[in-house]
């Protein structure tokens, strides 16, 4: 929902994996946002159709963020266990579509 916070076990995913949360809020995915973007993840096939619906046209931009085409569940509601492991698919996914773009180096 706009404007909420992350969920404490999100906060504590982060650090597991030695990343400083910092505070931020949610935001609604609008049209301008999807139009403006030159790429597009989704963690889910079902968040990519939702996307596609709202934007048609950005078909060829829109993809699931893990390189074997496999959602990745939000965790909310879920124990710490859980949201670690969805924090390490989200870092892994994050990590093989830059380093395809180059935006990372490969030893990272």
């Amino acid at each position: 929902f706009d404007g909420d916070a992350a969920a404490p076990e999100g906060d504590l995913a982060h650090r597991h994996l030695g990343i400083q949360p910092q505070p931020h809020r949610s935001r609604t995915l609008t049209r301008e946002m999807i139009r403006g973007a030159e790429v597009v993840y989704a963690m889910t096939k079902g968040h990519r159709a939702s996307i596609l619906k709202m934007v048609p046209e950005a078909e060829g931009k829109v993809e699931l963020l893990s390189p074997a085409g496999k959602d990745i569940p939000d965790p909310i509601g879920s124990g710490l266990e859980v949201y670690i492991a969805t924090a390490e698919a989200i870092r892994a996914g994050i990590l093989h579509r830059f380093r395809a773009r180059k935006l990372v180096e490969a030893q990272t």
